[in-house]
Parts: C-alpha cells; sequence; structure tokens
C-alpha cells in the first residue's frame, strides 16, 4: 500500500501539493509504460533503451541524478515546481 502521507491521513509540512502532483505523474508513467512490460524485461534480465527514451521523453528522467545536478537545464523537460529531493524519492518510490 501507499505510505499515509499519500492520502491525507497524516500531514506532513514538506509533503506538498507540487509532490502529489509529481506522483501522479509518475505513477501514470509506470502504469502505461512499465508494468505492462516489467514481465518481459524480467525473462530478457534488461529494460530495453527505449523504456529510457520514454521516461526521458515524460519528463521524468532528469529527477534520477537529483534535484540540484542541474540536469533539468540539459534537456527540453519541466522541472517539478520546488523541485527538492522528496521528487527524487517519489520518482524512486513510484
Amino acid at each position: 500500500g501507499d505510505p499515509n502521507w499519500y492520502d491525507g491521513a497524516y500531514h506532513s509540512p514538506y509533503y506538498k501539493e507540487t509532490h502529489k502532483a509529481w506522483r501522479a505523474r509518475c505513477r501514470k508513467f509506470v502504469e502505461e509504460h512499465i508494468m505492462p512490460n516489467v514481465s518481459e524485461w524480467e525473462v530478457n534480465k534488461a529494460i530495453p533503451k527505449d523504456a529510457y527514451i520514454k521516461c526521458y521523453e515524460a519528463g521524468l528522467l532528469p529527477v534520477v541524478v537529483g534535484p540540484h545536478s542541474g540536469a533539468f537545464d540539459l534537456v527540453p523537460a519541466e522541472a517539478p515546481q520546488d523541485l527538492d529531493y522528496f521528487h527524487e524519492l517519489i520518482f524512486v518510490d513510484e
């Protein structure tokens, strides 16, 4: 299940609306592009390059290298508002 701060049962002053929107964006990508393929990738023991390209095109990949890396300055992707380490954690969690 989801952590309690995802469903509003626990209020965190650090988990903001930008985090909720980012989580929804990441989860949508995972449900559409990752979950349908994960069994095949497990059998092949590899994730195809196309999966990374789709992640990049969705504007998610720069978060992998962290909010202070400047990665969003290098690619045509919009960083989440007030990008911080929680956005990176959400990406990894999803």
